[in-house]
């Protein structure tokens, strides 16, 4: 007996569905690729280390490609969550079941220059920081620092009688969990302290070098935590540069980065563009060397 010809083609129907249907589905699982070497180059993008249904990643652009970036920013709009345009860059999040699929089209776009994951900077003990001050000694510091702005991007700055009134609170915010659409908190995080320690080294009456500057907050650290992570401060340093563009063109800018980044948590582009743009506009940027004994040239432009 013979099978009608309707029977076998729905059975093939039937059987080419499920084999598509099974592909799919190993498409949309997010392989593991976190052993891949930490390159910063499209071609190595690393998903992020934690857990959670989505992971956020810079994009950088090459110079020149402003209109295609414009393109870029439509086509993957549902993911942007923040674009730099002064700068080239964006923030985008992107939920781990189309990882692949994303990032795929991203490393294929021309106008992109690299893509990195966004890293967390886990604090590891804030006493092991050291300071050499032997080359300092013969020479000699004129002025007091008024007039100029120093941007501590750090755990926050508490009122202090050493900063005798020089934290500008009205230019102050947080980033990242410090900062919501109501809500900006720019104070020390309660029992961490590090960033007044710092500000107190840049600017304090008697603990400081620039005892007349004004300090500006920029609270990036996770109060309980200790941490912070690599697009928290871009969006802090971006933030500033932008500032710089429109706002404070006409004044003196310091920007001091104590997070002290690891072998393992290296600037990415993004933050070495931003750094270049800061001091390509006059601006100075500090980033600490890190307590790990390691090469400080690897981190940028370290003080």
């Amino acid at each position: 007996m013979k099978m009608p010809v309707r029977n076998i083609l729905f059975g093939l129907v039937v059987f080419f569905t499920t084999i598509f249907n099974f592909i799919q589905a190993l498409e949309r699982t997010p392989r593991d690729v976190n052993g891949l070497a930490p390159e910063f180059n499209k071609n190595h993008a690393l998903r992020y280390e934690r857990s959670g249904d989505e992971r956020v990643y810079t994009v950088l652009f090459y110079e020149g490609s402003e209109q295609e970036m414009i393109t870029f920013f439509s086509e993957f709009h549902e993911f942007i969550r923040r674009e730099y345009r002064n700068m080239r860059m964006a923030h985008l999040t992107i939920p781990n079941h189309l990882y692949e699929e994303v990032i795929l089209d991203i490393r294929s776009n021309p106008a992109v220059d690299s893509i990195t994951h966004e890293i967390l900077i886990e604090s590891d003990g804030w006493e092991k920081t050291k300071i050499s001050a032997s080359s300092f000694a013969s020479r000699k510091f004129k002025g007091d620092g008024a007039g100029v702005l120093i941007f501590i991007i750090d755990s926050g700055i508490d009122d202090h009688p050493e900063f005798e009134n020089r934290i500008d609170r009205s230019m102050s915010r947080g980033f990242g969990e410090r900062h919501t659409d109501s809500y900006t908190d720019s104070y020390d995080c309660q029992g961490l302290s590090h960033g007044t320690k710092v500000a107190g080294l840049a600017a304090g009456r008697t603990t400081g070098i620039a005892t007349g500057a004004t300090l500006v907050s920029y609270a990036v650290m996770r109060c309980g935590f200790g941490g912070t992570s690599s697009t928290t401060i871009e969006e802090a340093m971006a933030d500033i540069y932008s500032k710089m563009l429109f706002e404070y063109s006409d004044k003196k800018i310091v920007v001091n980065l104590s997070n002290g980044p690891s072998v393992h948590t290296q600037a990415s582009p993004a933050s070495l563009k931003i750094e270049e743009d800061i001091s390509n506009a006059g601006g100075i940027v500090i980033r600490a060397g890190g307590n790990e004994g390691s090469d400080a040239c690897a981190y940028g432009q370290t003080g």
